[in-house]
């Protein structure tokens, strides 16, 4: 891994929070106002040290890998439901 790479790198771990941020005040039409306080001391938190910062990619990335598990178990289970319904 070379420098450039390197930077990359640490530059995407410093813009997830804002990434996760931008996603969940931008809800379709509904309402966020009441959001935005929760999501900027949420990135105050984040954002206070590197260590912070890398907790919570950590605890972001356990998350999204639980929802791909379930995910996954629900494709499973259609797939086998279709599977069954066609014998």
């Amino acid at each position: 891994m070379n420098v450039n790479d390197k930077i990359i790198e640490q530059l995407l771990l410093l813009l997830k929070p804002f990434q996760d941020v931008i996603k969940l005040i931008q809800v379709g039409n509904s309402p966020s106002l009441h959001m935005v306080l929760l999501c900027t001391q949420t990135l105050r938190d984040v954002l206070k040290s590197y260590e912070s910062l890398i907790n919570y990619n950590h605890a972001r990335d356990d998350h999204q890998l639980e929802h791909l598990d379930e995910a996954q178990d629900d494709i499973l289970e259609q797939l086998e439901g279709k599977s069954i319904n066609r014998k």
